[in-house]
């Protein structure tokens, strides 16, 4: 399966991750250096390394970093939904460098999505980053995750990015709806702090359970996460291992969390089973998901494991 424009549909059900795709472009005095990013794109592609069926509704540019974007989501497995590319620029994220190693950013980002709202043959749904909260294509992600709901389970990362978000009063209004729509919920520490001031990992994450979900796990890097269900809490400890950067670890906890919910039956029509799982349960699959973030950290970039790898490393 390639990354040409597809529509849904896959027998059994598609997870569809809806957000952004941008170029991350990072200038030091020796040049300039570009990778494709972007939150929601690593998740649709760990998801797809992962060989779970995934489709990514975006939006890129027919030009040739847009090329690159889709070179990436192809090599992984992922299939491109129809509407993903128009005529406009493909985003950008510049990070310059200076010689003591500070970086500084600039950011050039266009994010909307075609109208058209079809959730048939979507299993489950991911979305969340700077794409569930600018406009004009925050306003058509919500749609999405209302027509979805009623035959799909949900997942959001809020994935908060301060220098896009203007006005904190509404961020945190759209924040909550978020959440209230969405079954699974995965957040890092600095969002916590960021939308949460004075507030701990798991005090926030039982409040969000309070609103809807069934699932909430917060993470904090080397340090591991916590885990909310309806069960109780768990805490998840790290995985000790080398660190060649931290650049996608997020991303790929979240894809190695829903493909391990996915495995187990708890997406897609699995919605009630979700909304009692048990705390063994929730320990396994976030212990799969910890997994997945310290493969990603071992290799340099944004670098989620394949199916094989993680099965070489965890073989139950």
């Amino acid at each position: 399966m390639t990354a040409s424009e597809a529509t849904m549909g896959t027998e059994g059900g598609t997870t569809l991750v809806i957000g952004e795709a941008l170029m991350d472009v990072v200038v030091t005095a020796d040049g300039s250096r570009e990778y494709p990013g972007g939150s929601p794109m690593n998740v649709s592609a760990g998801l797809a390394l992962l060989e779970v069926p995934t489709t990514f509704l975006t939006r890129l540019g027919a030009d040739d970093r847009g090329n690159r974007v889709r070179q990436r989501l192809d090599d992984a497995g992922v299939t491109l939904a129809a509407g993903s590319v128009d005529q406009l620029a493909t985003s950008t994220a510049t990070a310059t460098i200076d010689a003591s190693g500070a970086a500084s950013y600039q950011f050039d980002v266009e994010w909307n999505l075609p109208p058209e709202v079809n959730p048939h043959g979507v299993k489950h749904l991911h979305f969340g980053s700077i794409a569930a909260l600018l406009s004009p294509g925050a306003a058509k992600v919500e749609q999405w995750v209302e027509a979805v709901r009623a035959s799909a389970t949900v997942s959001y990362d809020p994935n908060i990015r301060p220098q896009f978000l203007a006005d904190r009063h509404a961020t945190l209004d759209a924040v909550r709806r978020h959440v209230s729509a969405s079954d699974v919920v995965k957040a890092s520490l600095e969002d916590v702090h960021w939308l949460c001031p004075g507030r701990t990992a798991a005090e926030v994450a039982v409040e969000w359970m309070s609103r809807g979900p069934s699932l909430v796990v917060v993470t904090d890097g080397a340090n591991g996460a916590v885990a909310a269900c309806t069960a109780g809490m768990v805490t998840i400890a790290a995985l000790s291992v080398p660190v060649a950067d931290t650049i996608g670890a997020g991303d790929a906890f979240m894809s190695g969390l829903i493909a391990a919910l996915g495995e187990r039956g708890y997406l897609g029509t699995g919605r009630a089973l979700l909304k009692n799982i048990p705390l063994d349960i929730v320990t396994d699959v976030a212990n799969s998901a910890t997994l997945c973030a310290a493969l990603t950290v071992g290799k340099s970039g944004a670098t989620p494991p394949t199916l094989a790898e993680l099965h070489a490393v965890n073989p139950a």
